[in-house]
């Protein structure tokens, strides 16, 4: 959370190389946030991991599934893809579609918000709240104002 948030106000302040590489960190660690997962408390059981999902889904939502699981590997493969090519080829990440910007942004800051706000414990919960609220602030008070109408 702490690298995501970093990169997203390095991005917001324009603050590029350090946004990359807040970027990179933060797809690492979340990278071995799943390996220590499923190594310490899953013993490398996809269905353990698919049972944990879907009793914390039950706890937090009324909803009997482990489906979150599946978003859980498709968020690590999307910010690692989105990393690896924010690296090795930054001008090309620059130059891409906008709708594949916001769509993966999109889904990351979901995600991110899911696992570190809605199904957070303790004392998660407030901090990112006041993050995520912090990073929209700063997104609105960044946002360029629009030119003055010219006169005639």
């Amino acid at each position: 959370m702490s690298y995501y948030a970093l990169a997203a106000g390095a991005w917001i302040l324009r603050r590029s190389e350090m946004a990359r590489w807040a970027w990179a960190a933060g797809a690492l660690c979340f990278l071995l946030h799943v390996v220590a997962a499923f190594w310490a408390v899953h013993h490398w059981s996809h269905t353990s991991a698919f049972e944990e999902t879907a009793r914390q889904t039950l706890a937090s939502t009324g909803v009997d599934s482990g489906f979150g699981l599946w978003l859980n590997y498709l968020f690590a493969i999307v910010w690692t893809a989105d990393a690896a090519m924010l690296l090795i080829a930054p001008e090309r990440y620059a130059l891409r579609a906008r709708w594949l910007t916001w769509a993966v942004h999109g889904f990351l800051l979901f995600m991110v918000a899911n696992g570190a706000i809605f199904f957070a414990h303790s004392p998660m919960r407030p901090a990112s709240i006041a993050v995520l609220s912090g990073l929209v602030l700063l997104a609105l008070l960044r946002r360029p104002s629009k030119p003055a109408p010219a006169a005639q």
